[in-house]
C-alpha cells in the first residue's frame, strides 16, 4: 500500500490512527518506502 492508497482509505484522521495501529513493520515500511524522499526523513 502506498501513502496516497492509505490516505485515500483512511480519508479522516481518527481513521488513519486507528488503521496505522493495526499494521505490521513489512506494511509500515512498505508506506514509507512510497514517500518520496523529504516525506520520507520525516519517518527515518
Amino acid at each position: 500500500m502506498t501513502v496516497t492508497e492509505f490516505q485515500d482509505k483512511y480519508p479522516k484522521k481518527e481513521e488513519k490512527i486507528e488503521a496505522a495501529k493495526a499494521l505490521s513493520d513489512a506494511e509500515i515500511d512498505e508506506i514509507i518506502e512510497s514517500c518520496g524522499n523529504i516525506q520520507r526523513k520525516i519517518f527515518l
